[in-house]
């Protein structure tokens, strides 16, 4: 797992991230579960088999956009510890919405 080891991350485009910005062990909402997911050029079903969580339930997650998914812990937990070991979610803060984006190991060759 990537570790931030100084005050700031720095973006794709330049820009600083704030440590604190980056998501720990907050819950993910649907819009950062699917685009997560599209980051890694994944399917949703192939998601589910790779988290052991059924297709439907992936796309429900992800149907539920920028709310928390109401869904059962196990199959949350399964989504968010797949995801966030290889991409990292930050939040909204003053200039702008939350986002997501590849790990360094993550990046396609």
């Amino acid at each position: 797992m990537m570790q931030i080891t100084s005050q700031s991350a720095s973006g794709a485009s330049g820009l600083a991230i704030p440590a604190s910005a980056v998501h720990d062990r907050a819950m993910l909402t649907g819009w950062q579960i699917k685009k997560g997911r599209e980051l890694l050029d994944l399917s949703a079903k192939a998601l589910g088999e790779a988290t052991n969580v059924g297709m439907a339930t992936v796309q429900r997650a992800e149907a539920a956009g920028h709310e928390i998914p109401n869904m059962k812990t196990h199959s949350m937990k399964a989504l968010e510890d797949f995801l966030r070991a290889r991409v990292i979610f930050i939040d909204a803060d003053e200039h702008g919405g939350p986002g997501v984006r590849l790990k360094a190991t993550e990046r396609p060759a």
